[in-house]
């Protein structure tokens, strides 16, 4: 089975993935082929439940389809209703999640080589720092931080959520690279 994603001519959001016949892409000028986008554009109509939510089907945007891969073998990442084709990388993408993330160029962070966004300072450079250690009955227990990124302040904000003892609320040091007492 092939899969397609309807995209935004005007703003190149994903409204939405469909599934296709290997047969009937293959019948159509094969995998990546705009014989195969144009198949499907004439063959699937305007979506319902998006006209309804677009106020009827005669505001319905204008679309185009590409080709996804759902094990993201080409064009990025597998991608969902939301996401954004960037037509000059051929790739699918999560939209910017804030307005100082930059795009990952993943040749410096191979930890996070998923995510097509990054904070400005970077993301962590050790596992250890997405975890801390507390002792539990005995035994060092380890357990994630919950940690989310304060754009007002540009840094990273968490707590030790599983915690037993410390409800404190910490940032990210990028200069000690350690979690450290939000004062």
């Amino acid at each position: 089975m092939a899969n397609f994603a309807e995209i935004r001519s005007d703003n190149n959001e994903v409204l939405r993935i469909v599934v296709i016949s290997n047969e009937d892409v293959n019948a159509n000028g094969g995998e990546l082929s705009t014989g195969a986008e144009t198949f499907v554009a004439n063959l699937i109509p305007k979506d319902p439940v998006l006209a309804r939510e677009f106020g009827g089907t005669e505001n319905y945007p204008e679309t185009y389809w590409k080709q996804c891969s759902y094990n993201a073998n080409f064009r990025g990442r597998f991608p969902i209703p939301g996401d954004l084709y960037n037509s000059s990388e051929d790739k699918f993408k999560k939209p910017q999640p804030y307005s100082s993330w930059v795009p990952n160029d993943k040749s410096t962070s191979p930890m996070y080589d998923y995510a097509d966004w990054m904070p400005p300072q970077g993301w962590f450079s050790h596992k250890d720092q997405l975890t801390y250690t507390e002792n539990v009955n005995g035994e060092d227990v380890k357990f994630v931080w919950a940690k989310e990124w304060n754009e007002e302040r540009g840094l990273w904000t968490g707590t030790k959520a599983d915690s037993i003892s410390d409800n404190n609320n910490y940032i990210f040091d990028y200069t000690s690279m350690s979690w450290v007492l939000d004062n």
